[in-house]
């Protein structure tokens, strides 16, 4: 799907729309096939096998817009809203972040839609860290993250290596109530989006 400038766009359709940024987390699994009468559809897990999964009436609502086999199946979060979405659009607009086929993990996608032109939005970066280590002195805790990182190209954090294979962000922090969330060893999501 080729992005265009907000006044294009607007244009085209005849009135003038606000342009916003996507930052979700959902999950989600490609359709292998629909059963409308018994509204559902069976998902393709991570593993290679099959599962039903019960969906709302809308999703066969309407006979000229409904899933198909390669659409995703969408549940977002936190309030598991059901939705579904085309293939290209879905893989185009998310990136896997866990794959369900590591024993308890979970398939989650976060959406980090970019857009360029005129009137839009700034486009965000996500990176996954891992807290090395914490400094105390006697005004603050320094904590520092690095990258993750994983050797294995099939591991959970392959993708993130790839993507962002060094670095290191150190905060000093003074608030007890934010430093006391930091702990050696676990992973943090960080998202960097510009100041307009």
């Amino acid at each position: 799907m080729l992005r265009t400038t907000r006044t294009a766009f607007c244009a085209a359709i005849g009135v003038a729309l606000s342009l916003f940024v996507c930052h979700k987390t959902v999950f989600a699994a490609p359709i292998a096939s629909t059963n409308p009468g018994a509204c559902s559809v069976v998902v393709t897990l991570p593993t290679g096998e099959h599962h039903s999964i019960t969906v709302p009436s809308r999703f066969f609502a309407e006979p000229e817009n409904q899933p198909a086999a390669g659409d995703y199946l969408v549940i977002y979060q936190p309030d598991g809203y059901k939705s579904w979405s085309p293939k290209d659009v879905f893989e185009q607009g998310y990136r896997l972040v866990e794959s369900g086929d590591k024993g308890d993990m979970v398939t989650t996608a976060i959406g980090n839609a970019t857009a360029q032109g005129d009137g839009d939005a700034p486009p965000t970066v996500t990176a996954k860290l891992r807290c090395h280590y914490i400094q105390t002195s006697d005004t603050c805790r320094t904590v520092h993250l690095h990258p993750v990182y994983d050797n294995d190209p099939s591991g959970p954090n392959a993708a993130w290596s790839k993507a962002t294979p060094s670095g290191q962000v150190s905060l000093s922090i003074t608030n007890p109530a934010a430093y006391e969330r930091f702990e050696e060893g676990k992973e943090y999501m960080v998202t960097f989006t510009p100041v307009t």
